[in-house]
C-alpha cells in the first residue's frame, strides 16, 4: 500500500468497535444493493452518488485525467441517507431540514477538547424505492458493524451551496473548493441495525447574529464482507460535493511499513487535495452537479447550523485575499464579519514576519471578537474591551486613540473586527529579534501574536580598511574601521536611529546605537558626524563620520575610531571581523578577513 504522509489531508481514527465482526454477507445478497448498476466483469455494484452518472477513474487510478470513464446511461440511486437531530425512530425516512435556520445548533468545539457541543447524526440504508423519495429504511442486521464515516462541509462564502458552481464565477472558485477539501467536521460509526447513530462535532462556525455557518452533512458506508476492514465491497454514499478514490485500500492506511491496515491498532482515512474528484465548473455533463444546496433538496443529506455563542476573547485574523488565495485541506478559513458588518473570509494569525524598516512597510491584520476556538462570535452583553500590548521594539500603528504606540485599548459592540495596523517601533535592527503582541482582558493574556522582526536587506559595504590592537592595558585597546556603501540619498541619517556592530567569532567587539537626531549634519546636509561624551572609564567613540560623496550621492564613506575599547581576551588569530550597519531600509553586512599583525595588533586588512 503506497502511502502519502507528506500530502495526508485527512486524518480519521476508526473506533474499535469497526473491527470486531468476524463474518459477513454476500455483496449480493445485500438489499441495499437491489437494482444497483453492477460491474458487468467483476459482478460487484458500482460506487455511484445517487442521481449522477457513473465516473470512474479509469486505468491509471486518478480522476481528472484523460481516460477518466463517464457513463451518463447509468444513474446512481439511493442506498444511504443521514438526517440530523436523532428523530429516526423506525417507519418512514424523515424529511431533511429545509433551511439552516430551521437546523439543529452546535457549538464549534467538542467533546474531545471540552469546548462547545457535539451534534446527534443518524446514518439510514435505503432500498431507495417509492413512494418515499427517500426510499423505505432497510433495518436489517446483514451490515452491522460495518464503518460509516461522516463529514460536515461549511457554506463558507455563504451561497447556500457547498462546492463549486459555474454560477458563481471563478471568482469564488477557490473559496467553494476549499469547503470541499477542509470539511468542518469528520467522525465514525458504526452500523446496528441499518443504523449508525453517533455524534458530530463542527470546528468553525459563525456568530448568531449572521445566522451561523450553514454546515451539510454527508456520510459513506463500508459493505465489504469481510472483516476487519470490510475492504473488498463497495461504499456506498449520501450525495458529497467529491468523489472519494474507490479503492478502500487507496484511502484507508496503517502503521508505515505495513503492506495492510492494523486492524488492533488506530486506523487512518488519508486523502490528499489531488485524489478527491471535484468536476471543473465548466465541464459539459456534471459541470456543477456535486454542489449541494443547504435548502432540504438534496434527498440524502442534511443540515445543521454551526454557531458560536459569547466572544471570550479577541484573535488576529488576516482577511482571506481572493484574487491570491489557493484552496488546501491544510488551510482554515472562518466566515468573519468585516469593519463594515459585512460577512467576509479570514485566517486566524498568531505569527508573522516584519522588516525592521521604519515606516516603510507594516503589517496589516484585523482583531475579531471569538470564541475559545478561534471563531468569530458575538460580544457578551455590554460588549468586550480588550488592551493590546506591544513589545518594546513593535508599535501599533492603527489605531492610535491615545497617542500611546505601545498600549491600544479596543472595545466590540457587535462581531464586526477592527483593523490593525502593527509596525517596527524605529529602532534598526542588527540581527532578527522576536517580538509579541498581547491581547489582554481584563489584564490577562487571551491571545498573543508573535512577531519576527527581521533587519532591512543586507548589502555588502566595500571595506578598505580595519585595525582592531590591543594594547597591554586592555583600556587601551582600540578599533579603526573605513569602510563605503550604497545608499539611497534621501535617507536622512540625522533623523533616523541608527546602529553599528563590529564582531568576530567570540562575539561583540563594540557595538552600538544612536537614537534619532544623534548623527549630526554639516551645512550642506553630506557629512553626518558623532563625538562621543563617554565619562574617562567607558568606551569613547572618538569619531563616527558619514560622508555622502559629492559627485555620486549615492556612495557613501564610513569612517569609526574607537579608543578606551576593552575588547577582551581576544588573541592575534581573529580570523576576520564583520561589520553590520542598519537605519530603517538600510542593512549592510560584511565579513572583512584579517591579517595577523605584530606585536598587539589582533587584525587588520592589508
Amino acid at each position: 500500500m503506497r502511502r502519502h504522509p507528506v500530502r495526508r489531508a485527512t486524518r480519521v481514527a476508526l473506533c474499535a468497535v469497526l473491527l470486531l465482526a468476524t463474518t459477513g454477507t454476500a455483496r449480493a445478497q445485500l438489499a441495499v444493493f437491489d437494482g444497483d448498476p453492477t460491474d458487468g466483469v467483476t459482478g460487484v455494484p458500482f460506487s455511484m452518488l445517487p442521481g449522477l452518472p457513473l465516473v470512474l477513474p479509469g486505468p491509471d487510478g486518478k480522476y481528472g485525467t484523460q481516460d477518466d470513464v463517464l457513463d451518463t446511461d447509468l444513474s446512481g440511486d439511493i442506498d444511504v441517507v443521514i438526517r440530523t437531530g436523532g428523530t429516526f425512530t423506525g417507519g418512514a425516512i424523515p424529511a431533511p431540514h429545509a433551511s439552516v435556520a430551521g437546523a439543529p445548533a452546535v457549538a464549534p468545539g467538542g467533546l474531545r477538547i471540552g469546548v462547545g457541543d457535539e451534534a446527534t447524526f443518524q446514518v439510514i440504508l435505503s432500498d431507495g424505492l417509492p413512494p418515499s423519495l427517500y426510499g423505505n429504511a432497510i433495518l436489517d442486521h446483514d451490515l452491522d458493524l460495518r464503518g460509516t464515516l461522516v463529514f460536515a462541509y461549511g457554506d463558507l462564502d455563504g451561497d447556500g451551496f457547498i462546492g463549486p458552481r459555474a454560477a458563481d464565477g471563478d471568482d469564488d472558485l477557490q473559496i467553494e473548493r476549499q469547503e470541499v477539501l477542509a470539511p468542518v467536521g469528520r467522525t465514525v460509526g458504526a452500523l446496528s441495525g441499518g443504523v449508525a447513530a453517533g455524534t458530530i462535532a463542527t470546528s468553525v462556525g459563525a456568530p448568531a447574529s449572521v445566522g451561523g455557518l450553514g454546515v451539510v452533512l454527508s456520510a459513506g458506508v463500508a459493505t465489504g464482507s469481510h472483516a476487519y476492514l470490510f475492504e473488498d465491497g463497495p461504499w456506498i454514499s449520501t450525495m458529497a460535493p467529491a468523489m472519494f478514490p474507490l479503492e478502500q485500500a487507496k484511502i484507508v492506511g496503517g502503521e508505515p511499513g505495513q503492506a495492510n491496515p492494523d486492524p488492533l491498532g488506530i486506523v487512518d482515512l488519508e486523502l490528499s487535495d489531488s485524489s478527491l474528484y471535484i468536476p471543473a465548473t465548466n465541464a459539459p455533463t456534471l459541470g456543477s452537479a456535486y454542489a449541494i444546496p443547504l435548502d432540504g433538496s438534496s434527498p440524502t443529506v442534511d443540515l445543521l447550523r454551526s454557531e458560536t455563542g459569547d466572544a471570550t476573547r479577541a484573535v488576529f485574523v488576516a482577511p482571506l485575499d481572493r484574487a491570491t488565495f489557493v484552496a488546501t485541506a491544510q488551510r482554515r478559513v472562518v466566515p468573519s464579519v468585516d469593519e463594515n458588518g459585512a460577512r467576509a473570509l479570514a485566517e486566524h494569525v498568531t505569527q508573522l514576519t516584519l522588516p525592521c524598516d521604519g515606516d516603510t512597510s507594516h503589517a496589516s491584520l484585523a482583531l475579531m471578537p471569538a470564541d475559545l476556538t478561534a471563531n468569530p462570535a458575538d460580544p457578551p452583553p455590554g460588549g468586550l474591551t480588550v488592551v493590546l500590548q506591544a513589545s518594546p521594539l513593535l508599535r501599533i500603528a492603527s489605531p492610535d486613540t491615545d497617542g500611546d504606540p505601545s498600549r491600544e485599548e479596543i472595545a466590540f459592540a457587535d462581531a464586526s473586527w477592527v483593523r490593525v495596523e502593527i509596525d517596527d517601533a524605529g529602532q534598526p535592527l542588527i540581527e532578527p529579534a522576536l517580538q509579541h503582541v498581547f491581547v489582554l482582558r481584563d489584564g490577562v493574556p487571551v491571545e498573543v501574536l508573535g512577531v519576527e522582526l527581521q533587519s532591512a536587506t543586507v548589502g555588502a559595504p566595500s571595506v578598505s580598511r580595519t585595525k582592531l590592537v590591543l594594547d597591554s592595558v586592555p583600556s587601551r585597546d582600540r578599533l579603526v574601521v573605513e569602510a563605503t556603501f550604497t545608499a539611497d540619498p534621501a535617507l536622512d541619517l540625522a533623523a533616523l536611529p541608527f546602529a553599528l556592530r563590529v564582531s568576530d567569532a567570540s562575539g561583540t567587539i563594540f557595538e552600538r546605537f544612536l537614537p534619532a537626531g544623534t548623527l549630526v549634519p554639516n551645512a550642506d546636509g553630506r557629512v553626518f558626524r558623532f563625538h562621543d561624551r563617554a565619562g574617562s572609564g567607558s568606551p569613547k567613540l572618538a569619531h563616527l563620520s558619514i560622508r555622502r560623496s559629492l559627485d555620486d550621492p549615492t556612495q557613501h564613506k564610513l569612517q569609526l575610531r574607537v579608543r578606551r575599547l576593552d575588547a577582551g581576551a581576544r588573541t592575534p588569530a581573529v580570523p576576520s571581523i564583520r561589520l553590520e550597519i542598519a537605519a530603517a531600509t538600510l542593512g549592510l553586512r560584511s565579513d572583512v578577513a584579517c591579517v595577523a599583525g605584530a606585536h598587539r595588533a589582533v587584525c587588520a586588512t592589508p
